[in-house]
């Protein structure tokens, strides 16, 4: 194999140095006064990207290459939210409502199937219906990644790999396994999530400390970046 082409080795060494570099600044972002909604989303984000990376590299390890798939599906999910999220005030609203929202739409299926019911806390009469007929309760909002990637100009990226991970993370891979040994599947996988970190961390890095954001020809450029750049020398 020629000296330039990167084992896996490499990439998981990629990902460790990525890894650490969102730890410390996760630690040190944290700390800061001035931080508002959307730094607290990014934060949050970034600790969410160090930890699937982390699950990510024991993956790796155990040789457990539809793990490592599911994993890095995540860490693209979180590349694509904190990119977004930087964009604005009001998307770092949405994503902060995007917890109680989910919960309620999974309470309404629940209700509306009738697996489920809704009592007044003092009468307990039902009020099953009278939540469902609620208006807020009606179209409940949903955060779509597709979204989120046409509105930042990364809908090429979210086009190109996003359905290829969903395709391992659904486990409609029936019939593939002889097509990569395990070794070629871990090594690709693991160098797309030190991509997205490496992703991750610059979005963070760049609006925690400049309150500036991205465009997505660099965010282009960033990842390959993180994904060949040159290996340390000894």
């Amino acid at each position: 194999m020629p000296d330039n082409i990167p084992t896996l080795d490499d990439e998981l060494a990629a990902l460790q140095r990525e890894i650490q570099r969102a730890d410390r600044n996760a630690l040190d972002f944290g700390k800061r006064h001035f931080n508002g909604l959307r730094e607290n989303a990014i934060i949050f984000c970034l600790r969410r990207a160090s930890d699937l990376s982390k699950g990510a590299t024991a993956a790796t390890n155990a040789k457990l290459p539809e793990s490592v798939y599911v994993l890095a599906r995540g860490l693209f999910e979180v590349f694509t939210q904190i990119y977004w999220i930087s964009f604005s005030e009001d998307n770092a609203e949405q994503f902060a409502q995007a917890y109680p929202n989910d919960l309620k739409r999974n309470a309404k299926g629940n209700l509306a199937k009738g697996y489920a019911a809704a009592y007044d806390d003092e009468s307990k009469a039902d009020r099953t219906q009278e939540i469902l007929s609620d208006p807020d309760w009606k179209k409940i909002p949903m955060l779509r990644f597709e979204n989120m990637a046409s509105e930042t100009g990364i809908e090429k990226l979210y086009t190109m790999i996003y359905g290829f991970l969903s395709m391992h993370s659904h486990g409609y891979t029936f019939g593939t396994d002889d097509e990569l040994s395990d070794e070629e599947a871990l090594d690709g996988t693991i160098a797309l999530a030190a991509s997205f970190l490496g992703g991750i961390n610059e979005v963070a890095l760049r609006w925690i400390t400049d309150r500036k954001q991205i465009s997505s020809d660099e965010m282009y450029d960033i990842l390959l970046m993180t994904q060949y750049k040159p290996k340390p020398q000894d």
